[in-house]
């Protein structure tokens, strides 16, 4: 990877830069994750999810994110950092969570259970992450590719820390 590549990343993971900042496929998942966790996997919000992974031409994609946010939040072994819809900022935990799925599409499996490792325990890691896998491979085949070729590792490390005012 070129230096400006990672340079890139770390501009992304800052918390001074706003989420228009992203490329449109992590701006997508930021969005996907936010609307979960603020209206649930059922009613209007789902609906909503539904059609946005439709238009994303990822639709097969909604089951396996919505089994991995319930992992999530079933065993996060702290409150997870993912910020409200009007939030301009990245969350750490949202920035992780984009580095997980850019880490599948970019092969570094090991670096996928490192970052899970942060929020949930190994067994959770281990179901969070099949379903983070298959994913991102559904999002890489609808032409989402998230930090292809990027360093997943500084997304996460430099992502805004979770006491940022939003």
């Amino acid at each position: 990877m070129s230096h400006r590549g990672y340079a890139m990343i770390v501009q992304f993971a800052r918390p001074t830069v706003t989420i228009d900042r992203l490329p449109f496929a992590e701006q997508f998942v930021v969005w996907a994750m936010r609307l979960r966790q603020t209206a649930g996997d059922t009613g209007e919000g789902f609906a909503q999810l539904r059609y946005g992974f439709l238009l994303a031409r990822a639709e097969d994609g909604l089951g396996h994110f919505n089994r991995l946010m319930s992992v999530l939040d079933a065993a996060a072994i702290r409150p997870l950092d993912i910020r409200c819809l009007t939030c301009r900022r990245v969350g750490r935990d949202e920035a992780r969570l984009l580095a997980v799925l850019a880490a599948f599409q970019d092969e570094r499996y090991g670096m996928c259970d490192a970052l899970l490792a942060d929020i949930v325990p190994p067994s959770a890691a281990r179901i969070a992450a099949d379903q983070a896998c298959i994913l991102a491979r559904i999002m890489d085949d609808a032409g989402l590719s998230l930090g292809r070729r990027r360093s997943a590792d500084v997304i996460a490390a430099n992502a805004a820390p979770s006491a940022a005012a939003h």
